[in-house]
């Protein structure tokens, strides 16, 4: 009997004993993982985890072909600040020149020789040739450089006129006929003036012209900066209560006289309260593609005003598949095109034709001799010819622009009175992408704005994003690339080459360029020239009735 009380009490204290250390451990647990819990993970990860930032690039984008879409191109980002230059002590500069000027440009020379030897490229904006003889290049450039050129020149008093046909040369001022010992006004060509900038900027004897011309093209750069910064070069500011643009302080052209001192803005959402606040003469000018998807119709009486744009709209092949692979029936499919009609009848003249995937006012722009044109009895005798008579075309349009369906009807008809079967998809924009995505398609319809320098890689060359037919050639790539990067001088030549190889295989056929329009109301306003992004291009021009 004693023993099996004291068996009992053996065991109850064990029992106890147990609950005790249970009951530590449930309370050590409890506070390890809920009370301290967050704070011991973070402890745990920072003894495992070692963190070192890994600069990645982005990945390369493909088509479902395999063809690179994006890729990936390191460049360099160099800044020139010619006030950082030390002078040179022993340096003893030519009469009219400062020790700094000469240190910076003899810096700067080192600079692009150093650039050169590494086969390292630039270019300026300065419209002169780079290598004497000099001559002006005003068809290579845009308008907002010459107009930042003509602004430059004003700026130290040696022209005043403005610079606006492709060979115009600008004409000297008083100051500068002076300068030379000319009584009558005469041009100003490129040869004085570089021998303005060398002596404005300070360039020494000893550099040869070219490498004067190199350093030149820099400081003219720099020059720009500054003028853009300092020297005010529109005439309006926006007003400090948003709501109009007033006449701007120390505008550098203050002495020509404007047709009026503020210009009311209007804020306006939708497209019908536009339309009803120019009807009612509340909007005396607007800004519009006349032309572009769901474009808003304006009715009353009122002016237009069109102006040029790089928006272009052309016919594509499935240079891949099906009976455009073949650069014959490419160039007999041109002869079904008539551009004419589209630009004057269906875009109601708010564009202009073009044999060339550049605009005809650049200078860039050379059809050839014997250009594709519209000639539907010579497509026809090419189709028989070909033996394509009968063959299937799955003819592709985005249905959402009423100017594009009616072109594209009208070219379907084209090809089918000359003998194809044409089935003519008018597709809504989602459709219409994705059939090009797949390339499920022989034609296609289709419009892309182009850059101002004309950069038709993306367009036509081999891993171009917008190149859906996947149309090659042997050295297309390199004929693209020498054209958009030749000095200025020597861009028209390389244009010609890739237009002769363009002409040759026919990958895309052109059929025009857009207008932009300003709409003005009638008899308000006149001696409007507006430009692509300024619409108030030479303002002191306009007339307000």
């Amino acid at each position: 009997m004693e023993h099996k009380k004291r068996l009992t009490r053996r065991s109850n204290f064990l029992l106890g004993a147990y609950g005790v250390c249970m009951a530590l451990f449930v309370g050590v647990l409890y506070e390890a993982q809920i009370v301290n819990g967050e704070e011991y993970r973070s402890q745990s990860t920072i003894q495992v985890t070692t963190t070192q930032p890994v600069e990645s690039s982005r990945g390369i984008i493909t088509d479902r072909n395999g063809k690179v879409l994006v890729s990936n191109r390191e460049i360099y980002v160099m800044t020139f600040d010619p006030d950082q230059v030390k002078d040179d002590p022993g340096l003893v500069p030519e009469e009219g020149h400062t020790v700094r000027q000469e240190s910076a440009a003899t810096a700067l020379l080192r600079l692009l020789q150093l650039c050169r030897d590494q086969g390292i490229e630039w270019s300026d904006a300065l419209p002169v040739s780079a290598e004497p003889p000099f001559a002006y290049t005003f068809s290579q450039v845009t308008g907002a450089q010459r107009t930042w050129f003509q602004s430059f020149l004003a700026d130290r008093d040696w022209s005043s006129t403005e610079i606006t046909g492709a060979t115009k040369q600008p004409l000297m001022s008083e100051a500068v006929q002076k300068e030379f010992g000319l009584a009558t006004s005469s041009a100003l060509p490129a040869e004085q003036l570089m021998e303005l900038m060398r002596k404005d900027f300070g360039i020494p004897s000893r550099f040869t012209d070219q490498e004067a011309r190199m350093v030149l093209g820099v400081l003219y750069e720099t020059a720009l900066r500054k003028l853009e910064r300092n020297a005010a070069t529109t005439p309006y500011v926006l007003a400090e209560d948003d709501q109009s643009l007033a006449l701007r302080a120390g505008w550098w052209q203050a002495d020509k006289a404007l047709p009026v001192q503020s210009i009311v803005l209007r804020s306006v959402t939708r497209g019908d309260e536009l339309i009803y606040d120019f009807d009612s003469g509340d909007i005396s000018l607007v800004d519009v593609d006349l032309m572009a998807t769901n474009a808003t119709g304006y009715g009353g009486n009122y002016q237009t005003w069109d102006y040029p744009t790089t928006d272009f709209l052309y016919l594509g092949f499935n240079t891949q598949k099906g009976v455009f692979r073949s650069a014959d029936a490419r160039r007999a499919a041109w002869l079904a095109v008539d551009r004419d009609t589209v630009a004057t009848t269906i875009y109601a003249n708010h564009a202009i034709s073009t044999l060339l995937p550049v605009h005809p006012a650049s200078g860039l722009y050379q059809p050839g001799e014997a250009p594709l044109t519209y000639d539907p009895e010579g497509l026809a005798a090419q189709v028989e010819g070909l033996r394509l008579t009968g063959s299937q075309l799955v003819f592709l349009v985005n249905s959402e622009n009423v100017a594009k369906t009616s072109a594209a009807q009208l070219i379907a008809y084209q090809l089918e009175a000359a003998g194809f079967s044409v089935e003519l998809k008018q597709l809504p924009f989602e459709e219409f992408a994705a059939a090009l995505a797949w390339g499920e398609f022989d034609l296609y319809l289709g419009e892309t704005a182009l850059t101002a320098g004309f950069d038709l890689a993306p367009l036509l060359g081999s891993a171009g994003a917008l190149n859906y037919g996947g149309w090659w050639a042997e050295g297309v790539d390199g004929l693209l690339d020498a054209m958009l990067s030749a000095a200025p001088e020597e861009r028209v030549a390389h244009a010609g080459a890739f237009f002769a190889l363009f002409n040759e295989q026919a990958p895309i056929v052109p059929i025009l360029f857009k207008n932009g329009s300003v709409l003005t109301q009638w008899g308000q306003l006149s001696g409007l020239s507006p430009v692509r992004g300024n619409v108030f291009y030479r303002l002191e021009n306009w007339i307000i009735s």
